[in-house]
């Protein structure tokens, strides 16, 4: 065997989604493609950037995405309803909508209409009554749209009453292939899956969530604005990373790992930061986590805008292996611990080890199964991840049904 390092790629024909969600055998599923269009946003509550009616925007937001636009998604050429639940912590009146598209192809909405849903939900996730309709006036990309509700269509939610907020129909199709479409705006990865789409076969979206709507691993930049009705405190983690940017990493090497941290509600006066690593069992594998306690870290912010907290101590991994960093945030009277939790994967491997490794993007569970139509199938990508380090593949595996 060549000295070095011998990474095994392992191409799973399986979609690693949410159990609840299924299509239909004949139906190839959704692909999720890296936006054409990538736009870093900044602070999510800057509105010089968006597009729609201009008001004075309600104080509060509810939202689960990052901020950053980097795929969109197609389903062959069947036109998308894109979905996100909401779950708000105290009771809450909404007051607008804001998403974010990839337009390129710069569509007119006169051509291609979005329109923008909110409907209220049963116990089972099915969709129940739609409590608002609107449509968005242009269709700019990778900015944020705004679509506001009259004050006389103010919709009121209790604490903890779920309802949905949808948009489209995207006309999609394959933008690999010139398709003259519009699409969704994913972010890279979601710890809540709460984002959904469904094929547009009906004027209005369908209401059976477990027949009709599918799940994926990142969230929809698409948020729901108000005003809370009563005083809460919540915390969360929007996202994790290490100074290296590398997910494959030599043992012995240093990491210092930096959390998002962020706030909704009023400010909390104590934070709590964790920062752990964990083996793919979960089992804890740093000798010394780190707890970090924070006074007023958000004196001087917005809700929803994202803070940095740096690990005040380095990681060092030592056997080689597939680990989970994660970052926890903790704080008094915690309304949301959904969002409290952000994984980062890490992969350690050793140069010197004459056993190669496998390289995967997903579990061994098959939790939902597809069928291609002819002439279609799935691909996995897979990108150099950084460093001198020479790589090559001497065989893959896959599974299928």
């Amino acid at each position: 065997m060549k000295s070095g390092l011998t990474i095994l790629l392992v191409a799973l024909l399986m979609m690693c989604m949410l159990p609840s969600s299924s299509i239909a055998a004949q139906d190839a599923g959704p692909t999720i493609a890296r936006s054409h269009q990538v736009s870093l946003v900044g602070d999510a509550l800057e509105t010089e950037e968006t597009v729609g009616p201009v008001r004075d925007w309600g104080e509060d937001w509810i939202f689960y995405d990052d901020g950053n636009g980097r795929f969109l998604l197609h389903w062959g050429d069947n036109e998308l309803w894109s979905r996100t639940r909401f779950t708000p912590p105290a009771d809450f009146v909404l007051e607008g909508v804001r998403f974010q598209i990839s337009n390129g192809n710069g569509i007119d909405p006169d051509d291609a209409p979005c329109r923008v849903y909110v409907y209220s939900e049963l116990g089972n996730m099915n969709l129940d009554e739609i409590l608002w309709q609107g449509e968005a006036d242009e269709l700019p990309s990778n900015e944020w749209i705004d679509v506001e509700l009259d004050e006389d269509d103010y919709l009121e939610f209790a604490e903890g009453e779920n309802f949905s907020i949808i948009y489209g129909p995207a006309p999609s199709g394959d933008p690999n292939q010139g398709a003259r479409g519009w699409w969704n705006s994913l972010d890279a990865a979601t710890e809540v899956h709460r984002s959904f789409v469904a094929q547009a076969h009906e004027e209005n979206p369908p209401t059976n969530h477990g027949q009709d709507w599918f799940g994926f691993d990142s969230d929809l930049l698409l948020r729901a604005n108000g005003t809370f009705q009563d005083e809460f405190f919540d915390a969360g983690v929007g996202g994790m990373s290490n100074d290296s940017e590398m997910w494959l990493m030599y043992p012995g090497t240093e990491q210092v790992f930096t959390a998002l941290i962020f706030y909704e509600g009023q400010p909390a006066d104590f934070v709590t930061v964790s920062f752990n690593v964990f083996d793919v069992d979960g089992n804890p594998y740093w000798d010394e986590p780190v707890e970090q306690i924070l006074e007023d870290p958000f004196a001087d912010v917005e809700p929803g805008e994202m803070i940095e907290v740096e690990c005040d101590s380095v990681w060092i991994p030592g056997e080689a292996g597939t680990y989970i960093a994660r970052a926890v945030v903790t704080i008094q009277d915690d309304a949301n611990e959904d969002n409290d939790s952000f994984g980062l994967e890490q992969l350690v491997f050793d140069p010197e080890a004459e056993e190669p490794i496998w390289l995967g993007y997903c579990d061994e569970t098959s939790e939902t199964q597809f069928s291609a139509a002819e002439d279609e199938g799935w691909a996995v990508a897979f990108a150099h991840p950084g460093g001198d380090q020479s790589l090559w593949l001497e065989r893959f595996r896959y599974w299928m049904d």
